[in-house]
């Protein structure tokens, strides 16, 4: 029965240390990343947090940061309101996912799932029309 107790004192530990200090090669803590140094070197950012500020375009079937992310704003535990058919310059903290298509119809190469979203500023007080949302989103696609 010792043993057993035992065992089970030294799993529980384990475990907390694991949290503590995962044993994982991704990273814990967030890095400053450039959608530049993504693009060079996708193997190396997929699974990482990351901290990323850039442009953000919100509107139908299109949350674009940088033209090239699908921003994930569904799992943050504190939801941020971002303008819609508008620009803005924010700066998001997260994980970035490389390997595969994301966001409406798989067109953007990569996926930020943001724990949290800063606003900047607004860069423009003109409205994206959805004719320019189209274009938004062919222009992503390439």
């Amino acid at each position: 029965m010792k043993i057993l107790i035992t065992i089970i004192i030294s799993m529980l530990i384990l475990l907390g240390l694991n949290y503590m200090f995962p044993f994982s090669k991704k990273s814990a803590v967030s890095q400053i990343v450039t959608l530049r140094e993504l693009e060079s070197n996708k193997q190396k950012y997929d699974g990482q947090k990351v901290v990323m500020e850039g442009t953000y375009e919100h509107m139908f079937e299109v949350e674009a940061f940088e033209g090239k992310i699908w921003l994930d704003r569904d799992h943050m535990a504190e939801h941020v309101e971002l303008p819609t058919f508008s620009k803005t310059r924010i700066r998001a903290y997260g994980t970035i996912h490389t390997k595969g298509t994301y966001g409406h119809l798989g067109m953007y190469p990569f996926l930020l799932t943001a724990d949290r979203v800063e606003v900047l500023y607004k860069i423009t007080d003109e409205k994206i029309t959805e004719s320019r949302a189209g274009q938004i989103a062919i222009d992503a696609a390439k």
